[in-house]
């Protein structure tokens, strides 16, 4: 077992399981005894208004305690079967989805993400364990919560019922993330096979194991990526509280976060930015949009301040960027964009509004940053990755 620090939580009397009993749930104590293990991780967040989904409806009494014990959270409920619908209410929603369809799991996460919470308690067949974890997971905010129940059928009379054609259990596959969180500056992301634990194998703060689960909780800051940092332009300056923070997807990094410089490996061509996100953490945030230009060439649309726009765990690195300023606010700043490119010996800079690719071909952008300074006086904010 791995954990971090487990906030503390009366073992006995948890209110969480209380409400668990009284409505019936098989994750109370009266069966797998789940709850109390999971309240030590939520009840700090009870009263805030979550996102919350659940894999696997069943009699619907689970979805009864999330919306009791969070009261100001909206709950999905997913299941294959349609007569599942009857338990939807004001503040939970039901979609029937096919586990084992990664199209379904996708528009289910598009329509209703991201998520701060997610539990999966599904068909608890292997595959459709991993799958659902690999597809659902990039679609959990920072700092969030995915759950895994039900992990005993991985082992014993269980095994013939659910390995399906899955050539390892999600407990195995679990035990791989588990080695990249224990061992983290030791193993080189590039030489993981999995498309998935190459891309977010960083991106858990910890994996904790109990009696039939896992609990997986999100990076809040993301990847320690002091590695990364190289400032591009003019050098930093106060941001007076309203810096901007650009959240980047790289090729066999995962996500990672610029408060400052960041850049990609320059020989590492590996590193590539596949997707990013732009937060102001003032009032700048609705003063700029921005778009990506993908590897094929075409541009995504635009996006406001805390979408993401490119791909995360396809490989797609992006070829170009373009950030689109309020006329009023960028008469009062100098805006300056660099991108540092593959095939490209030196930088590319830009001003606002415009472009920022290549001057020929596609090549993969590794480095970007946003550089704004008041007119007259030194910088006052900027962001690169």
């Amino acid at each position: 077992m791995m954990a971090a620090s487990i906030p503390s939580a009366r073992h006995r009397d948890s209110e969480l399981d209380q409400i668990g009993r009284k409505h019936g749930t098989d994750k109370s104590s009266h069966n797998h005894d789940y709850l109390r293990f999971y309240e030590r991780f939520l009840s700090d967040r009870r009263l805030e208004k979550l996102k919350i989904l659940e894999i696997g409806v069943f009699s619907g009494a689970s979805l009864k305690v999330w919306e009791e014990y969070f009261t100001n959270s909206d709950v999905v409920g997913a299941d294959i079967m349609v007569e599942k619908l009857k338990y939807g209410t004001e503040r939970t929603t039901i979609e029937i989805i096919d586990q084992s369809n990664v199209d379904d799991l996708v528009r289910l996460a598009v329509k209703h993400g991201p998520f701060d919470v997610i539990i999966e308690d599904g068909s608890h067949i292997w595959g459709h364990q991993i799958l659902t974890l690999q597809t659902l997971f990039p679609y959990l905010r920072r700092g969030g919560i995915y759950i895994v129940e039900d992990l005993e059928t991985n082992y014993g009379v269980h095994v013939a019922s659910y390995r399906g054609n899955a050539r390892v259990s999600c407990v195995e596959y679990l035990k791989q993330w588990l080695d990249l969180c224990v061992a983290e500056q030791f193993i080189d992301l590039a030489g993981i096979q999995d498309p998935f634990l190459r891309s977010y194998g960083r991106s858990a703060s910890h994996l904790t194991f109990t009696k039939h689960c896992c609990l997986i909780e999100k990076r809040q800051h993301l990847n320690d990526t002091s590695f990364f940092y190289r400032n591009m332009l003019a050098p930093m300056g106060d941001d007076h509280g309203s810096l901007l923070h650009i959240s980047a997807h790289a090729g066999n990094v995962g996500d990672i976060l610029g408060d400052g410089c960041i850049v990609c490996d320059e020989a590492d061509h590996a590193q590539n930015i596949q997707g990013f996100s732009v937060i102001a953490t003032g009032a700048d945030n609705a003063l700029l949009t921005y778009r990506a230009r993908l590897s094929d060439g075409t541009w995504t649309d635009y996006a406001d301040p805390g979408q993401f726009t490119g791909t995360t765990g396809q490989g797609q690195d992006l070829t170009g960027f373009q950030f689109r300023f309020d006329p009023a606010f960028a008469a009062q700043y100098i805006i300056r964009l660099a991108g540092a490119f593959r095939g490209t010996p030196t930088l590319v800079e830009t001003a606002a509004d415009e472009p920022c690719v290549p001057s020929s071909g596609l090549g993969a952008l590794y480095g970007m940053q946003i550089s704004i300074t008041r007119r007259g006086s030194g910088p006052l904010r900027q962001a690169a990755c």
